[in-house]
């Protein structure tokens, strides 16, 4: 006859015996059968997939299998990996250039190692910092109001820079 039940078992490799038991007689053991669990892939929770991020410097942080080895690829080519905390949690931060990366995250748990997930993102630069307060003078030339940014020094560093609107600025 067949037979059907489930079983919950972790990550990894496991032999399974069966017996049967009719009306208080077990059967001999029948096994054991190998049966391999691959854990799921990780996943990426920030940043999200199809994020825009400031970089060359990515912070990756993502869940996987409690204590399970997390690696990053792009294009086969490993970022880095760590491993994931007791709550299943994992922090990575790798170095990627400017504009779109596809990357390739996958996890080892009890010897085996789970399917690849893919995250898209595209690295951009940073938005720029001020270093020093600035000072913006006015200038009329003609019929439109210039600006000229100037540094701490009091030396222009920018001329023609507008701001706010000519209806309002005049």
């Amino acid at each position: 006859g067949a037979f059907a039940g489930d079983v919950e078992l972790a990550p990894g490799t496991h032999e399974l015996t069966f017996v049967q038991t009719v009306g208080g007689a077990t059967s001999d053991a029948r096994g054991p059968q190998v049966v391999h669990v691959h854990p799921p892939a990780p996943l990426l929770t920030t940043p999200a997939s199809q994020a825009r991020v400031p970089g060359p410097k990515v912070a990756l942080e993502g869940t996987a299998v409690a204590g399970a080895h997390v690696s990053v690829e792009v294009a086969g080519n490993p970022l880095g990996s760590t491993s994931a905390g007791p709550d299943g949690t994992f922090r990575l931060t790798v170095w990627l250039a400017y504009g779109p990366h596809s990357l390739s995250l996958r996890q080892e748990a009890g010897g085996i190692e789970s399917p690849a997930r893919t995250a898209e993102l595209t690295v951009i630069p940073a938005p720029p910092v001020l270093a020093h307060a600035v000072r913006c003078d006015e200038h009329r030339i003609g019929a439109r109001r210039d600006r000229t940014i100037a540094g701490p020094d009091g030396e222009p560093r920018a001329a023609g820079l507008r701001h706010g609107s000519p209806d309002r600025d005049g």
